[in-house]
């Protein structure tokens, strides 16, 4: 999952079990990352500043799942009930 490679403590371009690519576009720089026995996950990055943009993978269904990142704001409390998902097919 993007979202557990990005939060580890650490990221080493040497990790042995992670490969990276890199691949330049016009204004952007992307990474794609292979792990074996894991989904592959492409990153995309400014090519000025190195900001992340957002991140590219297919999930378990073959479909491609694309996220962006835009009007990113830095150390602002988060209301935590915008993370609370109820499953609407589970039985109440």
């Amino acid at each position: 999952m993007p979202v557990a490679f990005l939060l580890q403590p650490s990221i080493s371009l040497e990790q042995k079990d992670l490969k990276f690519t890199f691949y330049e576009g016009e204004d952007a720089l992307y990474v794609l990352t292979t792990r074996p026995g894991k989904a592959a996950c492409t990153f995309a990055f400014d090519k000025k500043n190195l900001d992340l943009r957002g991140w590219y993978f297919f999930d378990q269904n073959g479909a491609l799942v694309t996220v962006r990142l835009s009007n990113i704001v830095l150390n602002k409390k988060v209301n935590t009930d915008l993370f609370k998902f109820t499953d609407p097919n589970r039985p109440k």
